[in-house]
């Protein structure tokens, strides 16, 4: 994954595409459900 993907994922700009999400839930050791959820949530700062 591109630092500017990480980047757009943080700031939630775009949302994590399936294989991205995939990506981030193996290495976090969530579920895709996890990673996709907290896409949704605002990010506090």
């Amino acid at each position: 994954m591109s630092n500017a993907t990480l980047s757009h994922l943080e700031r939630g700009t775009h949302r994590p595409s399936a294989d991205t999400a995939r990506k981030l839930a193996t290495w976090l050791g969530w579920t895709v459900e996890e990673v996709l959820v907290a896409a949704d949530e605002p990010v506090a700062g």
